[in-house]
Order: C-alpha cells, then structure tokens, then sequence
C-alpha cells in the first residue's frame, strides 16, 4: 500500500475552495428543500367530523363543483377530507383518553 493521496477520497484531501462550494451547496439545497416544504402542504378540510353533510357521496357544490366528503375514524385518529377537482384538502384530530378511577374518602386498598 502506498502513502499516495490519491489513495484518500477528494473530500478528506484537496482544495479548500472545493469544500467551501460543496459546503455552500449542501446548505443552499437544505434551505431550498425546507422553505419550499411549505408550498407542498394540504389544506385543511373545509369541514369538521361533526358537520352534517352527506358523507362518502358525490355533491354538487356552487363553489367548488362537484365534491365528496369523506371521515375515517381510528381509536385515537379522526381523519377527515374532501376531494374535489381543485385538490384534495385534509385534517386530522387525534383523540387522547384516559381512564380514572375515583375511590370514595375513606376507601381502603386492598
């Protein structure tokens, strides 16, 4: 084995403008992908699980044309969208419980 540099890859040794334009680069793509994250978000759902409206049906709306509202509900999860052609919008609630126990004043544990 040889002691040559050309053994170590071109990031470990060489020029230090190069490293500065990689770095310059790297960060510069990081911003680009976290600003831009923003612009690919869903809307909201422009209704709540508890609204009344036909669910899973196609409706003919004056503003958005036609449209279906849809919910799925989990233990923890309610998931509601709607899907028209001028996108799909969605929200999500998640639902936390918790069980207690109240003991009456002077209750002994066994």
């Amino acid at each position: 084995m040889s002691n040559d540099s050309s053994d170590i890859p071109f990031l470990l040794s060489g020029d230090v403008e190069v490293k500065k334009q990689l770095l310059n680069l790297g960060l510069c793509l990081g911003f680009l992908l976290s600003a831009t994250s923003e612009v690919f978000a869903v809307e909201p759902a422009p209704v709540k699980d508890s609204d009344s409206v036909q669910w899973s049906k196609i409706i003919d709306s004056p503003f958005d044309g036609r449209i279906v509202y849809d919910k799925n509900f989990n233990d923890d999860l309610i998931f509601v969208s709607s899907w028209a052609k001028s996108g799909i919008r969605a929200t999500y609630t998640r639902i936390e419980s918790k069980l207690l126990v109240i003991k009456p004043f002077g209750a002994l544990e066994l």
